[in-house]
């Protein structure tokens, strides 16, 4: 072979080597893709867009401040329909075709056991972030939201002592968050000196409870506690009200936000909830956030809640986690999100590597005449209690 020929062989080789160390660094320098898994329609509909708009607040927050690892973020996102086989389907969109880094959760129980195989097998990287039954653990896996630990066994006898009355009716969706809170919650209600007189479950899509309230009427209850997921909820607080029930019996709802009050008109007025974030939380931290809220989505957008601030709270978290990191790598990323804390719109919170869960601030708050809730009892950080190690 000449020179000449040797020569042009040479540079085209260096040629295509570099154009593969641009693609390379194209790849590196790209944006990292946040998937968020949620229900935009079905009964959990209600909470799609306040959920994606706490999201895509968190990534421009993150992206104005420099990015993680150097990288952007960039939101995808999907709708589960509140059904777990479209959250699985979903899924693997998202992490086989969409080619997301991490994937975050804002679903019923049902859809995360549907979607955690498929994250898994993709090795990446699911936070997921509503109020829970407890229990779940998975290499991969992260809880952040509320659970029985915190919610139930803080309010059922504060309720019982400050309120009084010791009988509770259970009512919920037929699945495993609320099936599961309310062993719990029975176990509870019993040590503190009450006693469960009647439990019902309802499918998901429920919108005519009249047979269960009359049911509720016939038991005569002192207290409710209802574990029905958004349109379910407000349907039956709705009619519980139209019953005339609520006039003597006290309601405590694990799932009933802000968003959900405001949509309940009188019939919200006295019904509790407890939760680590309400939306008028004074801190300095708070009013910030609702400040940097409403100037992005206007004084019209749905109200933060809990279940949409624990997204904003995620993603700040996975932030910190990548760049303790150093890495997008999985198994790197669960090591860099191992007992980190931070100091958010609910207060500080601590991601523990042993339990996979939040410690964090517990609030019972109450639903004015207005639809707003006002907090009536603060009780602390409560650790969660979960054990996956």
């Amino acid at each position: 072979m000449g020179i000449q020929k040797r020569l042009k062989l040479f540079i085209g080789c260096v040629g295509f080597m570099l154009l593969l160390a641009g693609c390379g660094a194209q790849e590196e320098t790209g944006p990292i893709k946040i998937g968020l898994l949620q229900s935009y329609t079905g009964p959990a509909g209600l909470f799609g867009e306040p959920t994606e708009n706490a999201a895509q607040l968190a990534i421009d927050e993150i992206n104005a401040a420099g990015g993680v690892l150097g990288r952007q973020l960039e939101l995808v996102t999907g709708d589960d329909e509140t059904n777990p086989q479209k959250a699985n389907e979903v899924a693997d969109r998202l992490v086989n075709q969409e080619n997301v880094d991490i994937v975050i959760g804002m679903h019923s129980s049902a859809s995360r056991e549907a979607a955690l195989p498929i994250i898994e097998a993709a090795d990446k990287l699911y936070l997921y972030t509503p109020t829970y039954e407890g229990g779940a653990c998975a290499e991969n896996l992260f809880n952040l939201g509320e659970v029985p630990n915190q919610q139930i066994q803080a309010a059922i006898p504060y309720l019982m002592e400050e309120f009084g009355g010791t009988t509770w009716y259970l009512i919920g969706n037929d699945y495993v968050w609320p099936r599961t809170s309310n062993e719990a919650a029975e176990a509870i209600i019993e040590a503190a000196g009450g006693t469960v007189i009647g439990e019902v479950y309802v499918p998901l899509g429920t919108a005519e409870f009249s047979s269960e309230i009359t049911q509720i009427q016939d038991a005569d209850p002192d207290h409710i506690l209802q574990t029905l997921v958004g349109g379910d909820g407000i349907a039956f607080q709705k009619q519980l009200f139209d019953f005339g029930v609520t006039e003597d019996t006290q309601v405590l709802t694990l799932l009933l936000e802000e968003f959900s009050g405001l949509a309940l008109g009188e019939a919200a007025e006295g019904v509790r909830s407890v939760f680590a974030y309400f939306n008028n939380l004074e801190t300095g931290n708070n009013s910030a956030f609702i400040d940097s809220y409403r100037a992005a989505y206007g004084d019209e957008a749905p109200p933060m809640t809990s279940l949409s601030e624990s997204v904003y709270e995620a993603i700040q978290l996975f932030a910190i986690g990548a760049e303790n990191a150093g890495s997008l790598e999985t198994a790197e990323l669960v090591q860099g999100m191992s007992d980190i804390s931070y100091d958010g719109p609910r207060g500080p919170v601590t991601l523990s590597g042993t339990s996979r869960h939040l410690d964090q601030h517990i609030y019972l708050g109450e639903i004015n005449a207005s639809g707003q809730f006002e907090i009536i009892n603060d009780f602390g950080v409560i650790e969660s209690g979960e054990n996956c190690n």
